[in-house]
């Protein structure tokens, strides 16, 4: 992202005297579209004024036009318009709205960063922060059909706008959130085949349609004095292929860090499970030392009552339960080297595993120890030799307790190290990976394993992914885990 560069003032001398001349034609529907920009509000701040303007036969454009006037460019090619709360009043004037934007470049579409529009039309006053963290901002994962401004733009004009500003006519909320999921036989506005006028009594009554408990691309309106339930309208797709998920949570199984403590769920956001409030500041810790919990650092299993292990805090505290239920933690490392590579598993078969380490620094090498568990963590055991001394990025076992792990290499290779162990870090094998067939199709670069599984005809699947610095990812099986390795495809890595 460009961030707050000044535009020269010519520029805007550009857009005040396109003003002045539609405002001299008489063109006053002209005349309230044309972006009202001025110098910054305040001295190099991404702020400046924009006026109201109808929302009907409009949408966002100008609202990312004036955006892109101050960036001083235009927009990449292909961008997600994420989410938007928008404020429209009972003359039907947009005059408010949060907008978050995400930008996408290549073949595949990788994230290139984003940013927040927060908007004040009775101000007159329009901000802008950029997003650079794709884990943090980017809700899709990568660009999607269903979020380019000419999709939502479409929506927004088929709004049936004249009868919702009779039913709400302290003014409109409309807001939008990616894979929202309104619940089951819940009334909405079929926009499919919309009607050709709304009544309140109908649509309480489910008869412009119900909802059928899955994600749906949904405009929520609401009255602004909040006096009146809100209207659900529900689209058809652009490319339903790229519509998948529930509210906020883009795979089955994430967890979401709060204020105090953190939050897991198994069935993609349906229900939530917190740890122990005793473990809340093992969060904050993680948080202040600038590493974050990362996908790495926590395992789930799938069944509900299965096993959730979190390794946290400022050094390496494992944080597990193996029913869902009772907790147990275990304090690994608390010394005075920075613990920023973390990652952990614990099976339901209870062999598990534990790994942690600092930056790999010239003269120093790196700070790096492994630790594994057969008995649900009752007793752990350090592995006797690591399979060289930079620290482990990614890691993943098999319900035998075979283990295969990804390893940093230099800054001037793209491509992580991968080792396998049977005998619990006794003895190690360098696996030769197909990076080159990875690189053949478009992927320039990967760096840590994700995941290892074994499906029912007994292949392997090992999946290598950019996190946390891109948005891409790429499966790779064999027949047996020391054997041939064949690459299979790119695949887009949600948060």
């Amino acid at each position: 992202m460009t961030g707050c560069d000044r535009i020269p003032l010519s520029i805007f001398d550009l857009v005040d005297m396109i003003g002045d001349s539609l405002e001299s034609s008489g063109d006053t529907v002209a005349e309230n579209l044309a972006p009202d920009l001025t110098e910054p509000l305040e001295p190099g701040e991404n702020t400046f004024a924009l006026a109201p303007y109808p929302l009907s036969g409009n949408g966002l454009a100008p609202l990312l036009e004036a955006v892109e006037a101050r960036l001083g460019r235009s927009l990449c090619p292909m961008y997600n318009v994420d989410s938007f709360t928008l404020r429209v009043d009972p003359k039907g004037e947009l005059i408010g709205a949060q907008v978050t934007v995400c930008e996408y470049l290549g073949t595949p579409a990788v994230y290139q960063g984003g940013f927040a529009i927060d908007w004040d039309g009775t101000a007159r006053r329009l901000s802008y922060q950029t997003l650079g963290t794709l884990y943090d901002n980017d809700p899709t994962g990568y660009q999607n059909d269903n979020l380019t401004l000419e999709f939502v733009d479409g929506a927004l004009a088929r709004l049936p706008m004249e009868t919702l500003r009779q039913q709400m006519p302290s003014g409109l909320v409309i807001s939008f959130t990616p894979y929202d999921h309104p619940q089951a036989d819940t009334p909405v506005v079929d926009m499919s085949n919309p009607p050709a006028s709304l009544e309140q009594q109908s649509y309480q009554a489910g008869d412009y349609g119900t909802a059928d408990g899955g994600p749906r691309w949904t405009l929520r309106v609401s009255p602004y004095d909040g006096d009146q339930p809100e209207w659900l309208l529900c689209y058809p797709l652009e490319n339903p292929d790229q519509w998948v998920g529930y509210p906020d949570r883009y795979t089955r199984r994430d967890i979401r860090m709060l204020t105090d403590g953190l939050e897991y769920t198994r069935d993609w956001g349906e229900t939530w499970q917190a740890i122990p409030d005793d473990d809340a500041a093992l969060v904050s810790e993680c948080t202040d030392a600038y590493t974050g919990v990362t996908r790495s650092s926590w395992y789930l299993s799938p069944e509900p009552d299965g096993p959730a292990a979190f390794l946290l805090g400022s050094g390496a505290t494992l944080v597990w339960t193996m029913d869902g239920t009772s907790w147990q933690k275990h304090d690994f490392y608390v010394g005075d080297v920075k613990v920023d590579r973390r990652t952990a598993g614990m099976l339901p078969d209870g062999n598990g595993f534990v790994s942690y380490g600092g930056e790999w620094t010239m003269g120093s090498g790196g700070f790096c120890e492994l630790w594994f568990t057969h008995d649900g963590g009752e007793t752990w055991t350090q592995a006797p030799t690591m399979p060289e001394s930079r620290s482990i990025c990614g890691a993943a076992m098999l319900e035998d307790g075979s283990l295969m792990v990804s390893t940093e290499t230099t800054s001037d290779n793209n491509w992580p190290n991968v080792y396998v162990t049977t005998d619990d870090g006794a003895t190690w094998q360098q696996l030769n990976m197909p990076w080159t067939d990875a690189q053949m199709a478009d992927l320039s670069w990967l760096y840590r394993l994700d995941s290892l599984t074994q499906d029912e005809s007994g292949t392997l699947h090992a999946c290598f992914t950019q996190e946390p610095m891109g948005n891409l990812a790429a499966e790779f099986t064999a027949d047996t885990l020391t054997g041939y390795w064949g690459f299979s495809t790119v695949l887009h890595q949600q948060s």
